[in-house]
């Protein structure tokens, strides 16, 4: 068995206790668990399921092109501004009010976007216009 075929299997796993767990929490954990989206990203090192998101937005609709700066705002955990360094290849700053660990060849800014000055300071880290 290939290792893509293991991430995308069609068994269902069950969860074997639910102790002290909501229902709507134990559906969310079994929907996780058999996503094979998640699967996939935890086989690739990936920070979450949603850098495939991105990845077929850009195939649809060419949103990334090398050299491009990209603004990532509400960042973290940070899929997606792996992804724009990796599709585009320009300056990527990733903006957001929660902890991201680092990640190579981006700007990572923890901020509020609420707060007055963090414009000012996108404006202050931004190289270049953003594409």
């Amino acid at each position: 068995m290939s290792k893509k075929e293991k991430i995308f299997r069609t068994t269902k796993e069950v969860l074997k206790t639910a102790k002290r767990r909501k229902s709507s929490s134990t559906r969310w954990l079994q929907r996780q668990i058999n996503d094979p989206y998640v699967r996939q990203a935890q086989a690739e090192g990936k920070r979450s399921r949603a850098a495939y998101k991105i990845i077929q937005i850009d195939e649809k609709y060419k949103i990334f092109n090398e050299g491009n700066s990209v603004l990532d705002l509400g960042a973290a955990p940070g899929s997606w501004t792996e992804v724009a360094i990796e599709r585009a290849g320009g300056f990527v700053l990733a903006v957001d009010i929660l902890d991201m660990d680092n990640i190579d060849r981006a700007v990572i800014l923890k901020t509020d976007l609420q707060e007055e000055d963090s414009v000012g300071l996108i404006n202050k880290l931004a190289v270049e216009k953003f594409d």
